[in-house]
């Protein structure tokens, strides 16, 4: 994109504190953000699809400053979309990348935020204890919004940081690692035992510890699949041979 054609989109945008990073999938969910934290006096976009990919990082890297974050949602959606990944690297470089997720999914590589919160059982309103965390953050790092805890906790070093999640009631319970994490999705996949969920561990995790086992599974369902179908397909063969058999007996 030239810089004309960059200065002209920068142009045409609305005033932001807010960058929702996120999946189309889950916009039902980021209405509900969006709604939460601009009735705290936060100016939030998400309307920006309009934008093409180069258009929306030129922009980001641009525009994102001491007085904006990026907040991505991390979900099956938006983990495995490049678009949403490059948005949130733009943010995680800058140190103005905060993490949410509903699910179990590991965020991509590069993406290290300054807070991490899990919304999966999140509906609305701020007395959720992760998003207590997340207008907390928003506070420290630009000054603005609901300031829901009067003394905000520092950013923590990205380097020494520990993964934390709320329940509803505030309480701080240590996140799952990545190597936990990717354990505990696999252990779904293999206990459904699923091609989709074998798919869905490789989506996430195309070189992770388990992938070749995952692609072995999926070749043994295929392999597996096959060997019904043609089952199904000798015996409806042997049923008609018998019928026509019998039809020529009665008739003789």
């Amino acid at each position: 994109m030239s810089k004309f054609g960059l200065n002209k989109v920068i142009m045409l945008i609305p005033e932001f504190d807010v960058f929702l990073s996120y999946a189309p999938e889950d916009k039902e969910v980021v209405l509900r953000l969006a709604s939460e934290m601009e009735d705290s006096g936060l100016r939030v976009w998400w309307q920006h699809h309009h934008l093409k990919p180069k258009e929306s990082i030129a922009l980001l890297q641009r525009q994102i400053t001491e007085k904006r974050v990026i907040m991505v949602l991390w979900s099956k959606n938006s983990a495995g979309s490049g678009r949403v990944q490059a948005e949130a690297r733009v943010g995680a470089h800058r140190s103005r990348l905060i993490a949410t997720r509903i699910g179990q999914v590991l965020p991509p590589r590069d993406t290290a935020a300054v807070l991490y919160a899990d919304l999966s059982d999140w509906i609305r309103g701020k007395e959720h204890g992760a998003m207590q965390k997340v207008f907390a953050a928003i506070w420290r790092l630009i000054g603005k919004g609901d300031n829901i805890n009067t003394t905000p906790p520092p950013i923590p070093n990205l380097s020494t940081r520990t993964d934390t999640k709320s329940d509803p009631n505030g309480r701080d319970a240590p996140l799952p690692n990545h190597e936990e994490l990717e354990k505990e999705i696999w252990q779904k996949a293999y206990e459904n035992n699923s091609r989709s969920g074998y798919k869905g561990y490789l989506k996430q995790y195309p070189e992770g510890t388990f992938a070749e086992e995952a692609k072995d599974k999926i070749a043994q369902k295929k392999s597996s699949n096959r060997l019904i179908i043609w089952a199904l397909i000798g015996f409806l063969a042997i049923y008609l041979i018998a019928v026509l058999i019998m039809g020529i007996l009665s008739v003789e």
